[in-house]
């Protein structure tokens, strides 16, 4: 196991885990007893799933856990008009990847993970949260765009009215960002016509 990079913890229950020592050996302790599964992160390009199940009061010895190229997954977020992409944040569930900021233009990487299904859950402040179904493949980065409609000035939905606008786009009372709402949001020589400033 790597340094710094090494984790055992319960699929599910991510605060369930334990950093591997100087050996690489991990031990994870008040867990439930029945089935489970655990998540190994070994190195920044190698994991495990590993099932188990333990007897409640069993001490269980996994012995060796070999790894395999491990997944990756780019998430790539985008939101409607020119809305700022304000408080993003990215989840992917039963796993210690909980909260992470994407980055001002909606980027994140995720990873090192074994092979698998996964779900993520990306949540935008003005524009609420979003679900995504993950199959991971060991040793690829899967890409995943995830795009959020437009907001529509209900809570939770108000769009630019929370995050703001882009530039010099004005915000409207449903939350988009327009060009214009009056003729004088329009440079010299333009006219506002259906939010959008136009020549002639």
């Amino acid at each position: 196991a790597s340094p710094g990079v090494g984790l055992g913890a319960v699929f599910g229950q991510p605060r369930l885990r334990d950093d591997p020592g100087e050996d690489g050996s991990f031990e994870i302790s008040g867990g439930p007893a029945g089935r489970a599964e655990l998540l190994v992160l070994a190195s920044p390009g190698a994991a495990a799933r590993v099932p188990v199940e333990v007897r409640g009061g069993q001490v269980l010895d996994l012995g060796l856990v070999v790894p395999e190229a491990a997944a990756f997954a780019d998430f790539e977020v985008e939101v409607p008009g020119n809305l700022v992409l304000n408080e993003a944040r990215l989840t992917v569930e039963g796993t210690p990847y909980e909260g992470l900021h994407l980055d001002a233009e909606g980027h994140s990487r995720v990873g090192p993970l074994p092979a698998g299904q996964y779900r993520a859950q990306v949540t935008v402040a003005g524009l609420g949260g979003q679900s995504v179904e993950l199959e991971l493949v060991a040793g690829q980065t899967r890409e995943v765009q995830v795009s959020f409609p437009g907001p529509d000035g209900t809570p939770g939905h108000e769009g630019c009215l929370v995050t703001g606008c882009a530039g010099s786009d004005r915000c409207t009372g449903d939350g988009r960002c327009v060009q214009c709402l009056e003729q004088g949001d329009c440079a010299a020589g333009l006219a506002c016509h259906i939010e959008r400033c136009e020549g002639a």
